[in-house]
């Protein structure tokens, strides 16, 4: 360790020194703070990564009813996490076509997740993710929420469209396709939040 300090005073800290500084930081729980004073003063993605995210667990970021329904309803569903931290991922790179492939099944597991939890798939005793891929079964599902059949039409159709999700790759020659992915994201997030509020999840 001391050796890390006497590099960074000489002013030849480089990249190997940041890893070996990052590996103890993981090791002692973040609790060295003039090595991330040091960290800071090379690396400020790293040192803000450690400060949003290591520092406590996120989850005390996330205050609204609708987040926490959100919550509520993937509870113990590790991949359903996953889809959706996915899909942030690839919309803070501004990949559009990669966030919304993962976004859409997000919302495929998600919706089987909140049909289980209101009760709606009768005797099943788990969530079931094979039922939840098809128009019909979405339609059924979101009834009632205004304008839902247009929006899971629309949804199908951009997955169809996209070359991630479907061979027919039509957005790739769709030059609004950007904010037609945002938009119907949008949207998508509206029929789960009403869905899950309407329902008491």
């Amino acid at each position: 360790m001391n050796q890390l300090f006497i590099r960074e005073r000489a002013g030849v800290w480089n990249s190997y020194d940041t890893t070996i500084a990052i590996a103890y930081l993981i090791q002692s729980k973040f609790q060295h703070i003039d090595l991330l004073k040091v960290l800071r003063e090379h690396n400020e993605d790293l040192y803000a990564y450690y400060y949003y995210g290591c520092r406590r667990s996120f989850i005390h970021q996330i205050k609204g009813e609708r987040e926490n329904r959100l919550l509520r309803c993937i509870e113990s569903d590790g991949k359903a996490t996953f889809l959706y931290f996915m899909s942030l991922c690839e919309k803070n790179r501004s990949n559009y076509l990669g966030s919304y492939a993962y976004y859409k099944n997000f919302f495929d597991r998600i919706s089987a997740d909140m049909a289980f939890k209101s009760g709606r798939d009768g005797g099943c005793k788990r969530p079931n993710y094979k039922g939840y891929y098809k128009e019909k079964a979405f339609c059924s599902l979101y009834q009632g929420i205004d304008d839902s059949e247009e929006i899971i039409k629309k949804a199908h159709e951009l997955r169809n469209a996209n070359p991630l999700s479907h061979s027919s790759a039509g957005l790739i020659d769709d030059n609004s396709s950007s904010a037609s992915l945002k938009d119907i994201h949008k949207k998508l997030d509206y029929l789960v939040d009403e869905y899950s509020k309407n329902n008491g999840l």
